[in-house]
């Protein structure tokens, strides 16, 4: 559909009629060749996640060794097995990372302001 009213309006919601999820554009200057049909879907999700070699365990994440570190284990998400995979991190790369970013240094100057303040009226 062509209408506003009609798109699904936040990230990796899944459309009620085809299972289709909701992603986002990671490469704006080439949205046009972003295709709609391409993306994951709940079927293929579920598929994926139920053929992955982990199926069998009981919970949502594996333990593997990180190459560079032998001796550490890392969990990895259910998420991080399906073709979901690329769209999460890239939301995580391009969006999140800089809201987190700007909260934090919005904290830091509140911060310092209430300082500031308190040393002028003596307000430990």
């Amino acid at each position: 559909s062509t209408h506003r009213n009609h798109l699904l309006k936040s990230p990796f919601v899944a459309h009620p009629k085809t299972g289709n999820i909701c992603v986002p554009i990671l490469d704006i200057a080439n949205c046009d060749k972003f295709d709609p049909d391409g993306v994951p879907n709940l079927k293929d999700l579920a598929e994926e996640i139920n053929t992955s070699p982990v199926a069998e365990q009981k919970d949502d994440a594996m333990d593997v060794s990180e190459t560079d570190k032998p001796n550490k284990k890392q969990k990895i998400e259910a998420y991080q097995r399906t073709s979901l995979k690329p769209y999460i991190d890239g939301f995580e790369k391009k969006f999140l990372k800089g809201l987190y970013k700007t909260i934090r240094e919005g904290f830091k100057k509140i911060s310092i302001e209430n300082q500031e303040k308190a040393a002028m009226v003596g307000d430990w």
